[in-house]
């Protein structure tokens, strides 16, 4: 999301200086206005992809936490995803349009779901049968 709204920001401050700088040629205008439609678009649809692989986290959370609770331990490996690191990481990939690595970490009695947005940045779900 950095460069599309570092595009953003460029535009719209070349927008502003060209708009108080206006001259006949109004075919200047079309470079900015495009450059801030599309990187617009691209953050709108970033923002949009993420919230979903949120919610999509969210439900998966949800889902382990009850068996955790109900077996008073956590499944060791969850059927569709990928031995990570070891046998205690598995991993899928959740979104929409962009997807985004799911990890799921666990000891006997306690996991750990983490949503990795970035090489930095991440959402963690923790729950267990405690």
């Amino acid at each position: 999301m950095g460069i599309p709204f570092l595009c953003l920001m460029i535009s719209g401050l070349s927008l502003v200086l060209k708009l108080i700088k206006f001259q006949k040629n109004k075919y200047r205008l079309i470079r900015p206005i495009l450059t801030i439609l599309v990187s617009g678009s691209l953050c709108s649809i970033a923002g949009y992809s993420y919230s979903v692989a949120q919610d999509e986290a969210k439900e998966i959370y949800k889902k382990i936490d009850a068996q955790c609770k109900q077996e008073s331990k956590c499944p060791k490996k969850i059927n569709g995803w990928e031995r990570f690191y070891d046998d205690n990481v598995y991993r899928t990939v959740v979104g929409n349009y962009i997807t985004y690595p799911i990890t799921y970490h666990h000891s006997e009695t306690t996991f750990k779901l983490v949503l990795h947005k970035s090489l930095d940045l991440e959402d963690t779900y923790e729950g267990g049968s405690d």
